[in-house]
């Protein structure tokens, strides 16, 4: 049971060592304004506050200026299901009092569709939409129904190319959401940020269900690969994605194993890919044959 020791100090020393901008989330589900307000103030500000104190007090002199806050996760499911007209509202209460320290202004990103769910962006864009710099999209590669997912391992042909043809459907959700996105911000002001997605399997026999812990394969290498050509892609709106589960849990890039640890093939092909970050998108097409097993197909090339 996690009992909160490693907090807000923790996290922020990790990114540092990660030599990564952290990306918190606010909890606007059972969570007050208040609490918000005051941890921004906690993390960000430079001057003579009672929370600015508090840290320094912790041991942290300087703030650490993040600049990715997200309000609010999963708003329609289990971050408070709520209806998208009700969390709109409720995100621009909350945004309001995400203040800018020492001139930094905050990225704010609001808790966008569960997949295609195209009715939450309609609504959040066209009530919030001016007060957000981005917007969340989750979706996942879950190759079954969930209350019976497939294993990480032991799949069979069908299972494969019905996972991948599943991992190409993000192209289209990507598309969809961003023709909404595009009636209530034209200037892509606002960008699409995928900050949950990979493969989801039943987890591994023999370990706890709520750790979510699965092996990893070659299978979700090449998820991983088709998943971050379509969010190049589309770089005029997507403008952050995140594998949000990195050590142990679903489509992770490490696993360990008390004092043991292996990278998984995700791993590399992220070491493979980071390389395109920041560089320039050129147009190209491809033309190919596709591959499957007649029930399942995808294209035998992706670029």
């Amino acid at each position: 049971m996690e009992d909160n020791r490693f907090g807000t100090h923790e996290f922020m020393e990790l990114c540092r060592q990660l030599g990564c901008d952290p990306y918190l989330c606010g909890n606007v589900g059972s969570g007050t304004v208040q609490e918000m307000s005051e941890w921004i103030e906690y993390l960000n500000s430079d001057g003579v506050s009672p929370m600015a104190d508090l840290r320094r007090a912790n041991g942290r002199e300087k703030p650490w200026n993040v600049k990715y806050f997200g309000v609010g996760n999963e708003s329609w499911g289990g971050g408070g299901n709520m209806r998208p007209e009700y969390y709109a509202d409720v995100y621009r209460r909350y945004q309001t009092y995400l203040a800018s320290y020492g001139g930094r202004r905050v990225f704010k990103i609001a808790s966008g569709p569960n997949a295609d769910d195209y009715n939450w962006t309609e609504k959040v864009m066209a009530i919030a939409g001016r007060y957000m710099d981005g917007l969340a999209l989750h979706y996942y590669t879950v190759p079954g129904p969930w209350e019976n997912k497939g294993s990480a391992t032991d799949f069979s042909t069908v299972d494969y190319y019905r996972t991948l043809e599943k991992a190409l459907h993000m192209d289209e959700l990507i598309s969809r959401h961003a023709n909404v996105m595009e009636k209530y911000d034209p200037e892509h002001r606002v960008g699409l940020v995928i900050d949950e997605w990979g493969t989801w399997y039943d987890v591994e026999p023999g370990t706890n269900p709520s750790f979510l812990f699965q092996q990893n394969t070659m299978r979700d290498a090449l998820v991983a690969a088709v998943t971050l050509n379509i969010f190049n892609r589309h770089s005029d709106r997507v403008v952050m994605a995140n594998l949000a589960q990195m050590v142990n849990v679903l489509q992770a890039v490490v696993l360990t194993d008390e004092g043991k640890m292996l990278l998984t093939p995700i791993y590399f092909v992220f070491e493979l890919y980071k390389r395109h970050q920041g560089a320039r998108l050129l147009g190209s097409f491809l033309q190919c044959c596709r591959a499957g097993d007649g029930e399942s197909s995808v294209p035998k090339l992706r670029a």
